[in-house]
């Protein structure tokens, strides 16, 4: 609404407008949101945020126009609805025909603290994930909906989905079997909010498309704007290279079998396992067999 009231004021050139309401410059309505929210509050909550949204750009456009608009009686409503979006069919909410971007800020939740449900949730919707946080599911559910469309979608989430084994786990399917590409991305920032108990979260916010992408592409990095050429998953402009998980030596070396710290050396191969025990009388309990 902000970069729409700009349009209309480049338009008016500073100027009153007459029969507003018959030919109403204001385009951009909450009626065009959908949105999908766990619970009844939750839904109330988002509504009204949207309600109090409106009622502020409202106050911008009348600034613009130089007249008073009503905003009361309310007379929009945003498609908000109650249930778990991992487990609802996006298109029965609304076409994906229809739709022009996906937003959100889905719930980070860690492989390890994930309940029952959440772990099966993951599996319903790609059933090789494995050691994923919660918020992989969104963007799972959001590759397969952009299928064959223009959406452009963009999530805050935890950068653990950037960092680490989960890049390989999560971003190698999404990129080679959906067809996902990276459009822009924001590098790691702390959550911040007015609460007395913050959040001790570490996030990125990575937009994303199926569809081919002519426009610019960039990195945001502490308020940095740099552009970018190609954007891998690890959130550095640079061609796509997946690290994987590996437990053999990609050359022709001695295989690590464990790896024990001593006071004055480590024990690096079975080799020098017995050399290891000899010379550190006292520590052999601390050498796996």
């Amino acid at each position: 609404r902000r970069l729409e009231n700009r349009a209309i004021s480049a338009m008016r050139h500073g100027q009153i407008t007459l029969g507003f309401e018959q030919a109403n410059p204001i385009k951009v309505q909450i009626a065009q949101f959908y949105g999908i929210e766990i619970n009844d509050f939750a839904v109330a909550v988002a509504k009204t945020a949207l309600w109090i949204a409106e009622s502020q750009m409202m106050h911008e456009t009348e600034a613009v126009v130089l007249m008073h608009l009503d905003f009361l009686p309310l007379k929009t409503n945003a498609h908000i609805v109650e249930g778990n979006a991992l487990q609802m069919d996006w298109n029965r909410i609304v076409n994906r025909n229809e739709l022009s971007y996906i937003m959100g800020n889905p719930p980070f939740v860690g492989y390890a603290y994930q309940s029952t449900e959440q772990k099966a949730d993951l599996q319903a919707i790609y059933s090789k994930a494995k050691n994923l946080d919660y918020v992989a599911g969104w963007y799972f559910k959001a590759a397969a909906y952009m299928r064959q469309t223009v959406i452009r979608a963009a999530f805050v989430s935890t950068n653990s989905i950037c960092q680490g084994e989960q890049v390989a786990s999560m971003w190698k399917p999404l990129m080679q079997e959906y067809d996902v590409h990276i459009d822009f991305a924001h590098r790691t920032f702390v959550w911040d909010s007015e609460a007395n108990l913050k959040a001790n979260v570490h996030c990125v916010i990575v937009g994303f498309s199926a569809s081919p992408y002519a426009g610019k592409k960039f990195i945001c990095d502490k308020g940095d704007y740099k552009p970018a050429q190609e954007i891998s998953p690890y959130l550095i402009d640079t061609p796509t290279v997946f690290i994987d998980k590996r437990t053999k030596p990609i050359s022709n070396v001695t295989a690590l079998r464990f790896w024990e710290t001593t006071p004055s050396c480590f024990a690096s191969t079975a080799r020098k396992k017995p050399r290891i025990l000899r010379a550190q009388k006292g520590y052999p309990q601390r050498l796996p067999p």
